[in-house]
């Protein structure tokens, strides 16, 4: 298996691309229609800390990873962006 942190990896023959978990983030909270704000207040984050989390600045630690999971009902692969196959590799 090759992997890179930075692109995409090859799992068996499948390749498998990489978003960013902030694009998540930001998709996930204007899909239920919710600010910045609410987030943070609903998660115990300090507004300006979870902005930084949405624009890619800064990083969540492993707790705050999993509750934003559960609070968008998101598994952690989905959040880290590891989640799209694409076709088949020869």
């Amino acid at each position: 298996m090759q992997f890179d942190l930075f692109t995409n990896f090859k799992y068996n023959r499948y390749e498998v691309k990489k978003v960013e978990y902030y694009e998540i983030l930001k998709q996930e909270r204007k899909k239920r229609n919710l600010t910045m704000k609410q987030v943070a207040e609903d998660n115990n984050i300090l507004p300006d800390t979870y902005r930084k989390y949405e624009r890619g600045v800064s990083e969540p630690d492993i707790k705050t990873l999993i509750r934003l999971c559960k609070y968008f009902y998101l598994s952690m692969d989905y959040l880290c962006g590891l989640y799209e196959r694409t076709e088949e590799k020869d």
